[in-house]
């Protein structure tokens, strides 16, 4: 029963709808519960979106880890304006690709027809 995307893209509607063992009407009240029972339900598995592993993510880089060295080691050295600038950049850094992966994590919002 199982059809891979690429395939089914390929071939005509009807000869999807017949290895799939369906019909242009849809399957019938027996044979639906007949697959719920078999495969579960037709549902795609959600998550919470959680902004602390998204965010520790974002530290996890080595480049930013690297940047993250430099700018203490610069203010150890008493180079405080370089630290400040690479301090900026990572803020930056972080910031953008903490709001990137948070908003790709959550669900999409439902559409409403207006």
């Amino acid at each position: 029963m199982q059809l891979p995307i690429n395939e089914a893209a390929c071939l005509p509607p009807d000869q999807v709808l017949e290895h799939l063992g369906s019909s242009p009407a849809g399957l019938t009240n027996k044979e639906a519960a007949e697959r719920l029972a078999e495969l579960g339900p037709n549902a795609v598995r959600t998550h919470r979106a959680n902004g602390w592993a998204v965010l520790g993510r974002q530290f996890a880089s080595p480049i930013l880890i690297l940047l993250i060295i430099t700018a203490g080691l610069s203010l150890f050295l008493g180079d405080a304006t370089n630290s400040i600038v690479i301090g900026v950049i990572l803020l930056v850094s972080v910031g953008l690709g903490f709001t990137n992966e948070f908003r790709a994590e959550r669900p999409p919002k439902p559409c409403i027809p207006g």
